[in-house]
């Protein structure tokens, strides 16, 4: 096992936000005011229900596949 040194302020901060982290009622009030702020700021809803989301993959975007030109091979 390696071993680092860091100083103790600084593994104070990272056990202080471990803990925070794996507080999951924090987490969901944390998800909570952003959801607040991001509506009240840009009017920007995040709704529960996300099943109309589908998956993409940059490969099936049409748009980006073109013919090579001479630029490709600079």
């Amino acid at each position: 096992m390696e071993t680092i040194t860091i100083p103790k302020k600084e593994y104070e901060l990272l056990k202080e936000a471990h803990a925070l982290l794996h507080d999951a009622e924090f987490i969901r009030k944390l998800n909570r005011l952003a959801e607040l702020l991001l509506a009240e700021k840009w009017g920007i809803v995040m709704p529960e229900e996300t099943s109309d989301l589908a998956e993409a993959s940059i490969d099936n975007i049409t748009e980006w596949k073109t013919e090579r030109s001479v630029w490709d091979d600079l």
